[in-house]
């Protein structure tokens, strides 16, 4: 080794300690962050010798924040290009918002968030040699599978045209379980202790310890399909009603009281009596498609897995049925808006739930992050809010992706050898240098800078992003939906118990087909 290599060597290992000694210091203030670094199995056939490695750890010159960096070589991929399969929606302008925003970026255009996504792969093609490209399927809602038709034959054919696929997680199940999905946990480089890949989706979506697909930060989409409760901060003021954010904060924001705020703004404007009219009253929840996800946030998971990373049925206990009842009695009561049809694009036309809340006609609204962005040029002051909790004794939150929007990252089976190593070592440096480019761009200034109307909103929004719980239940659809519904009639309990074999034999078939893979 020569001179100048052995001192830089030493000169990390320096810079290292002098970095450690300072994160412990500041962790006995604040013990939020658990950075650790690891080592991952390199294979000699891809990677440089271990004398080139780089420190895991670095301080981001722009602010304080410590910069944790994969532990990957540098090392030049030769111009690869690193393709992502994936969803386009067509020219429908409440759909083409859906399309994934997150994947390549042209060029520098002023908007923040492209912009940021051009600078995250142009660091990475500088890095690397490597360049990422969006293979789009056009998609139409009725026709959903489409893109899981080009994977099928894709996988038969054993044509490695696309590197990996940002599928939809009922899609992700489907594909996972006909084996077309290769066992993340197998690929090289893929560190899932990492902050980069959501630790929630890492804990629930692996059956058998086994994990087809999950989620990170490369998947910006499903930060966008999280559900939020917003509030109209003046309706609130002149009701004289408890503000929020102290509830939130105090572990007091539950669903009896969001209903009993509800039914305080609800008023008949009109004066003609009888059921609220959308056209001239005032509601006290409009609540869009957030009814999946007040079930979620109350607590009540259908499928969870036990300590052998097994899946079980939760979902029959007293506290899930009563939990289940108190969002459908919200859903229903006379001061919410009965809807016609579930409010799922972001259309520049304001959609009648949004045109009732911005018109002060609405002091709760569901929405999804996403969505936020049409009332960008409201002069409505609102605030966000998480998903309530069943009562005080909760004392965590859960937000679960819409099923609908909701997406996550997978990699084809056709990968092997050397090329499935490209790819976990190139998913792994994109994932990673999201967390520092895409993430707080979206956060601090897509959405803060020019959605959100209060820093307490983006307090909220910390809090709604760090608890991601994913069902099982839901996303391989072993829990049908009209189970879940019949608490309406009042059968819930006899329901669930009538359907209880199918639902074990649709779960254990999960198990079956997702162990039988080789």
């Amino acid at each position: 080794m020569s001179n100048a290599r052995l001192f830089k060597k030493i000169l990390v290992v320096l810079l290292t300690a002098v970095m450690v000694i300072a994160i412990f210091a500041a962790c006995t203030q604040d013990d939020t962050d658990d950075i650790q670094q690891t080592t991952s199995d390199f294979d000699d056939e891809v990677a440089p010798t271990p004398e080139d490695e780089e420190t895991v750890i670095q301080t981001d010159g722009t602010d304080s924040m410590i910069r944790i960096l994969p532990n990957l070589y540098d090392y030049d991929w030769g111009g690869h290009v690193f393709r992502v399969l994936s969803t386009d929606w067509g020219e429908s302008p409440e759909w083409t918002a859906w399309n994934p925003r997150d994947i390549v970026a042209e060029e520098m255009t002023g908007n923040p968030l492209n912009d940021a996504v051009y600078r995250r792969n142009s660091a990475l093609e500088e890095r690397y040699n490597f360049t990422v490209e969006h293979v789009m399927v056009r998609t139409t809602f009725v026709q959903g599978s489409s893109y899981i038709d080009v994977l099928r034959r894709a996988v038969s054919a054993g044509d490695n045209h696309f590197d990996v696929i940002s599928i939809g997680l009922g899609s992700a199940a489907t594909v996972a379980q006909e084996g077309l999905l290769v066992d993340l946990f197998d690929v090289h480089y893929l560190d899932f202790e990492q902050p980069y890949w959501d630790q929630g989706a890492v804990r629930d979506l692996a059956v058998g310890n086994r994990l087809f697909f999950t989620n990170g930060d490369f998947n910006l989409v499903n930060r966008d399909a999280m559900p939020v409760i917003l509030f109209n901060k003046q309706l609130l003021a002149d009701l004289q009603l408890d503000c929020p954010y102290e509830l939130v904060r105090n572990g007091k924001w539950t669903i009896d009281t969001m209903y009993t705020m509800s039914r305080a703004a609800a008023a008949d404007l009109g004066g003609h009596g009888g059921q609220l009219n959308p056209e001239s009253d005032r509601f006290g929840f409009v609540p869009s498609f957030v009814g999946l996800g007040l079930r979620h946030g109350v607590g009540v998971r259908t499928a969870d897995i036990d300590s052998d990373g097994m899946p079980v049925l939760t979902f029959a206990s007293e506290r899930n049925f009563n939990a289940v009842i108190a969002v459908h009695d919200l859903m229903n009561a006379s001061f919410t808006m009965q809807l016609g049809a579930a409010e799922v694009g972001v259309d520049p036309a304001l959609s009648e739930p949004e045109r009732i809340f911005t018109e002060g006609r609405g002091l709760f609204k569901g929405a999804a992050v996403r969505t936020v962005e049409n009332l960008r040029g409201s002069e409505t002051d609102f605030g966000i809010l998480p998903m309530p909790w069943l009562d005080e004794h909760q004392g965590e939150w859960n937000h679960m992706v819409s099923a609908l929007f909701g997406r996550a990252i997978a990699i084809p089976s056709f990968h092997d050898g050397y090329d499935l190593d490209r790819v976990g070592f190139i998913l792994e440096a994109i994932s990673a240098e999201s967390r520092y480019t895409v993430i707080p761009t979206h956060h601090d200034i897509q959405l803060q800078g020019q959605f959100i109307r209060d820093e307490e909103s983006s307090e909220m929004l910390d809090v709604i992003f760090g608890s991601t719980v994913w069902d099982l239940g839901v996303i391989y659809n072993w829990v049908s939906f009209n189970i879940q519904m019949s608490v309406g009639t009042g059968r819930l309990a006899s329901d669930w118990e009538r359907h209880l074999v199918r639902t074990e034999n649709a779960m254990q078939a999960t198990v079956d087909a997702l162990a039988n893979i080789g």
